[in-house]
């Protein structure tokens, strides 16, 4: 529940729960009936206090809009309220003053205000002499009137707070009055120089601020903004704060914010249950606030607090205050990554192994387990925390590609994309996958980390359900036990997908797969095809007859238009037609356009489909996982993509498929271009 903590400062302020306080803040039962009388008011331009008589039946306390003042703002029972409303420069106006049960113990000032009010004063107030009206030469207007005139470039004058700081340099703000918020793009001085005035006045979030403005325009049209106002006037903020960043541990602690206050009042405003407010003690203009955060045994969490006050006048000014609570870290897997929320509090552990480097410097490149990939931009070797510059320290890690390694960063995304965002390394598990031989395998150690490289010809007793064979090289010969089509992990349960790749006895073949024994005897454990090397010799079924190698339609760029087409069109490859959109040959092999480009087979091919092969262009990177691969018994095929194996080179990539799929469809779904020589659809 949204909680607001409002301070009379003209009443003596002390520390939550000193029974010297109870006077200034009562203690009773919250409100069940609140009214008022008058329950409207109409207010001349020059503003004007009212005695307003409120009857209660409990405790009670009031919310008000910035221009308007409620004295006592709290109290128990029936009283007579004065309301004061400020001075309008502006357009007419209107707004309520909301009575509100008061949830919790007053004496504590521990106030939780319930979600509907109980009593609303409706405050309308006639329009001042500069409210904007007809143009002319430096009127005053109010933010809303000013917009409400539409673009245009004549000349006004504006007062508002500063609320949003862009940049210091130009002057580049957001001004915010009680009618609304304006983009100020850039500040001049009184010598119309730019690039100046915001240091030389020494212009902080919270000042109150007048400038004259003499261009208004609707940035492409999205943003109101003055280009060029130029300084007029300032006054330094009525509320400032020592601190505008809080960190507390998850144990829970107290913590305080000292706010220097002009005005009459402070109000604490936040949205955490895990945060209460406990008094707070004033010396001169000094306020201090008293929290209690508490333990936290969930992720890392923060809330934004704000610190407001209000003049007699109705003038008001805030601060902003982040507090940020450690929390448990999680180890999560890339696809439960890639599901989380964005964050620049949580953090997040991930193992993976390192599949592309694509730069070196800052320490960007794919992380890829078994759920999928996700690019990491920027890997450090210590925390800088979030948002840091890059110190270019990747390179002493000395890393690269197939080291499997375990990271920490924050869930966060570019143009759409997810991306692990300031990660620093905690620890490397495994070298990359070794190459050795079937001898060298034997020799090596046991590892549930280390993945090595075997190239052998399948032979012995075959079971092509699990994928169980003997593999065989010039030094030896291992068991594996079980090959799948893609990497499942170490110690999944097999996918039964070694039918799907269509090898057989006396293929030579390339695998991945972790050193492993069972009854004292070496195996290879939890192994993946990487790719087939040499087919087996076929036998002729009729002496004299050559053998017939198996059936494969390939698509390449020679049957694509040179540009892309506008809408879907149908091309023809040997004896098969194919639909495409936004993919054309632009001289560097088949290119598909970003977020969009597809191609899928119209005509059936003749039997299932057992793999799909995607070969990259000659002449520009591949980047495995901006293609996705669908197949299926109808056409254009869709729901969950398949998943693909790069050869050593990372130039191929091999999609198995299910059996019963005489339909693909692939299709651009990343945010880059994405380029192939060919298209080999295995039958």
């Amino acid at each position: 529940m949204k909680k607001i903590y409002s301070i009379i400062l003209t009443a003596v302020v002390c520390l939550a729960g000193f029974a010297a306080c109870t006077n200034d803040y009562p203690v009773g039962p919250m409100a069940r009936n609140i009214s008022l009388s008058p329950a409207a008011l109409q207010a001349p331009a020059a503003g004007q206090s009212v005695d307003v008589t409120l009857s209660a039946d409990g405790a009670w306390v009031a919310d008000t809009p910035d221009w308007i003042s409620v004295s006592p703002a709290r109290g128990e029972g029936g009283e007579t309220v004065k309301v004061t409303v400020a001075a309008n420069d502006g357009a007419e106006r209107t707004d309520k003053v909301k009575f509100y049960s008061a949830v919790g113990d007053v004496s504590k000032t521990d106030i939780t205000l319930d979600s509907t009010p109980l009593a609303e004063l409706t405050v309308t107030q006639a329009a001042g002499e500069g409210q904007g009206q007809g143009g002319g030469d430096d009127k005053v207007i109010t933010v809303a009137d000013y917009i409400a005139l539409g673009e245009n470039t004549d000349s006004y004058i504006i007062t508002g707070v500063v609320t949003r700081v862009a940049n210091t340099n130009y002057g580049n703000f957001d001004l915010t009055d009680g009618t609304g918020t304006i983009y100020v793009y850039g500040l001049l001085n009184e010598n119309l120089e730019a690039q100046k005035c915001w240091k030389e006045k020494e212009l902080a979030m919270g000042d109150i601020i007048t400038v004259q403005s003499n261009n208004l325009q609707f940035y492409n049209g999205t943003t109101w903004e003055i280009v060029n106002a130029v300084y007029v006037s300032h006054e330094k903020a009525l509320i400032d704060v020592d601190k505008e960043l809080v960190e507390v541990g998850k144990a829970g602690e107290d913590f305080t914010v000292v706010a220097t206050v002009k005005g009459e009042d402070v109000k604490v405003d936040y949205d955490a249950d895990w945060i209460t407010f406990k008094g707070a003690t004033k010396n001169g203009e000094e306020v201090t606030l008293n929290f209690t955060a508490d333990a936290n045994a969930g992720v890392p969490r923060s809330v934004v607090m704000t610190a407001s006050t209000t003049t007699a006048k109705g003038e008001t000014s805030a601060k902003e205050v982040t507090v940020k609570q450690e929390g448990a870290i999680l180890t999560v897997s890339v696809a439960d990554f890639i599901s989380a929320e964005e964050s620049d509090v949580v953090l997040y552990d991930l193992i993976g192994t390192i599949s592309k480097i694509s730069n070196a410097t800052y320490g960007n490149f794919d992380l890829t387990d078994a759920t999928g990939t996700i690019y990491v931009y920027g890997l450090t070797a210590t925390d800088l925390g979030y948002g840091a510059s890059n110190d270019k320290s990747f390179a002493s890690l000395g890393l690269k590609e197939g080291d499997l390694i375990k990271i920490r960063g924050y869930r966060s995304s570019h143009n759409g994309n997810p991306q692990v965002k300031s990660a620093w390394f905690l620890e490397k598990l495994a070298d990359g996958p070794k190459p050795v031989t079937v001898a060298e395998f034997l020799a090596s150690e046991e590892s549930e980390t280390q993945v090595y490289v075997l190239e052998g010809t399948i032979g012995g007793t075959i079971n092509t359900t699990y994928g169980n064979f003997d593999l065989t090289d010039a030094s030896g010969t291992v068991y594996v036990y079980g090959l799948t089509a893609t990497d499942l992990g170490y110690g999944a349960k097999n996918d039964k997908s070694y039918g799907s790749l269509g090898l057989k006895e006396g293929d030579k073949i390339k695998i991945k797969g972790y050193r492993s024994s069972h009854n004292g005897n070496p195996q290879v454990k939890s192994a993946w095809f990487v790719e087939l090397v040499e087919k087996a010799p076929e036998t002729p079924e009729t002496p004299g007859e050559p053998a017939v190698d198996d059936n494969a339609v390939t698509m390449t760029d020679a049957s694509l238009p040179t540009a892309y087409p506008t809408e879907e069109a149908t091309v023809t490859e040997g004896s098969y037609d194919f639909y495409i959109f936004n993919v054309a040959n632009y001289g560097n092999g088949m290119q598909f356009k970003k977020s969009v480009g597809y191609v899928a087979n119209k005509t059936a091919m003749p039997s299932d489909i057992k793999s799909i092969v995607l070969s990259a262009s000659a002449t520009k990177d591949y980047y495995a996982g901006n293609l996705k691969v669908y197949a299926g018994s109808t056409e254009k095929p869709e729901g969950t993509a398949l998943t693909g194996t790069l050869d050593e080179g990372g130039k191929v990539e091999t999609f198995a498929v299910p059996a019963g799929c005489r339909y693909f469809r692939i299709v651009n779904e990343s945010g880059y271009a994405a380029y192939v020589s060919s298209i080999k659809v295995m039958l």
